[in-house]
Order: C-alpha cells, then structure tokens, then sequence
C-alpha cells in the first residue's frame, strides 16, 4: 500500500471512529435521560403508592373505629343484661329467703292448729315444731341476713 492510501484509509477510519465517538455521546445522553425518565416514572409511582397507603391505612382506622364502636355498644349493651340479671336474681333470692321466713312461720301455726284440732299433747307440738325448725337442711339461698330462718 502506498502512503497515499494509507492516508486515506487513516482519514475513513477518523471519520469511522468520530462517528463512533458521536454514537456513543448519543447512547450515554440517552441512557441519562431514559435514567431521569425511569427516576422521575417511579417518584410519580411512589409518591402514588404512598398516597395509597395512606388511604388504605386511613380506611382500616376507620374501619376499626365503627367496629370498636359496635363491639363497645354490644359490651355496653351486655353489661346493661348482666346488672338487669343480676338484680332480678337478687330480688328472687330475697323473695325466696323471705318466702322461707313466712313459710316456716305458717308450718309452725298450722301444726299448733292441728295438734289443737286433733288435741294432740302440748308436748307432741313442741316437739314436731322443734325438730322441723331445727333441722340442718340448708334452704337455697340461704344467708344470715335479716329475715333469716333456721
């Protein structure tokens, strides 16, 4: 080869590298934009993202509260059956205590009226009377309150 196409090849491969060069200039200032692009792309999806899990949590707060809130009127609403109960429990078992007291005083005037009737022996009476009263059967209900009768 002569110097003169050695020149020239050296001036096409110049030209070649330069547009080389150019080329790779284009595909680094694309690569930085694509780069911002896909940065900027996934700030909007994150700042979206975000946005939606605030509305989510948001809503499962909300959620929780109107829940809270009807599980607290059914506690509220239990507790109101629970005290209800209760004091009519309270009130039968004074009645039955009363009830006790009142029947036990009717046996005793029944039998005095019987042994009376039938003229039993004072001493039968007296001793029917005090071996029913003074029996150990515990009455439900049985307390050592007013109005109790042993």
């Amino acid at each position: 080869m002569s110097q003169m196409q050695l020149r020239t090849k050296e001036a096409t491969f110049r030209r070649v590298k330069g547009e080389c060069d150019k080329i790779a200039s284009h595909i680094k200032l694309q690569a930085q934009q694509t780069e911002k692009r896909i940065k900027k792309d996934f700030q909007k999806m994150y700042r979206f993202l975000r946005a939606e899990e605030a509305s989510k949590i948001d809503a499962l707060r909300t959620d929780e509260r109107q829940k809270n809130q009807k599980i607290k009127i059914q506690i509220d609403n239990l507790n109101s059956e629970i005290s209800s109960i209760s004091n009519t429990l309270k009130i039968i078992e004074e009645q039955l205590i009363a009830g006790d007291a009142i029947l036990m005083l009717n046996v005793k005037t029944t039998i005095k009226r019987y042994c009376k009737t039938r003229l039993c022996s004072p001493c039968c009476s007296q001793n029917f009377s005090s071996s029913v009263f003074n029996s150990n059967y515990e009455y439900p209900f049985q307390s050592s309150g007013p109005g109790h009768v042993a």
